[in-house]
């Protein structure tokens, strides 16, 4: 068998072309924010007269913080934002309170809380609750508040007072046990011994009531006294009623 002569190919010729590697442009990337709906919502827990704080911050401007809280049917409850600077400079911050299906229930701005003098750029809330149950709570700029609490979606940037830390603090009041008729404790038959009873107001939603009989045409001398009674002490305000709760006649300042 003969085989043919085969000739060696020439190796191929390998082009070779220098390179280099171009620098990337630098580009911030926003994280996604971790707790602005429902499902990421930090836990305040059940609400009770024990105040419960967080410290936290809005940052970047479209920043929302959520919160979810449980309550009983009939409390009411305070929301209440602290800056370090309650005005331009700080934080404007913005609070709104929704239910589980994301209706709006309440929303604030600016207000001062109780023991507060000055309206500044602060949010306080305060909402008695009719039902019991799950409710969230939610904490970003004033700019932003058209967010959707469920997605996420929807958020604002830019405007003034947009970041900055923030505490909020979440609390209920004291139920109050006297501030209706049948719950008014029974000061009996008024004579002309005068009949003296210490209370206090607090918190400033507290009412007290009390019950007394009175003969017919008789005439009859209701005084507050406080140990100071100007500014810093209690505004007092009295008010008279029938058996059915209709008001007779009432009182804010008078000397008696």
């Amino acid at each position: 068998m003969k085989f043919k002569n085969w000739r060696k190919r020439p190796s191929a010729r390998r082009s070779v072309r220098p390179f280099g590697m171009e620098s990337l442009e630098q580009r911030l990337l926003l994280a996604d924010d971790p707790d602005d709906q429902f499902a990421e919502a930090t836990s305040i827990g059940f609400i009770s007269t024990t105040a419960i704080a967080f410290d936290m911050s809005i940052s970047p401007d479209t920043d929302v913080d959520m919160f979810w809280l449980s309550v009983n049917a009939g409390q009411t409850v305070d929301f209440d934002i602290d800056t370090a600077i309650n005005g331009a400079g700080g934080l404007g911050s913005a609070l709104r309170l929704f239910d589980t299906q994301g209706q709006q229930l309440a929303f604030n701005n600016d207000a001062a809380a109780p023991g507060e003098n000055t309206v500044g750029y602060d949010a306080y809330l305060r909402y008695t609750f009719g039902s019991s149950g799950l409710f969230y709570v939610a904490v970003s700029n004033a700019n932003n508040t058209q967010y959707n609490p469920i997605t996420g979606n929807g958020d604002v940037a830019g405007g003034g007072n947009a970041t900055g830390t923030y505490r909020l603090i979440a609390q209920a009041l004291p139920v109050d046990t006297n501030d209706t008729l049948i719950e008014a404790p029974q000061l009996g038959v008024l004579s002309t011994t005068p009949k003296t009873v210490t209370g206090t107001i607090f918190p400033d939603i507290d009412v007290n009531l009390y019950n007394v009989t009175i003969l017919a045409g008789q005439v009859v001398d209701f005084d507050i006294d406080t140990p100071l009674n100007g500014p810093g002490g209690l505004g007092s305000f009295l008010r008279l009623f029938d058996s059915q709760g209709q008001q007779l006649a009432f009182n804010n300042d008078a000397a008696a």
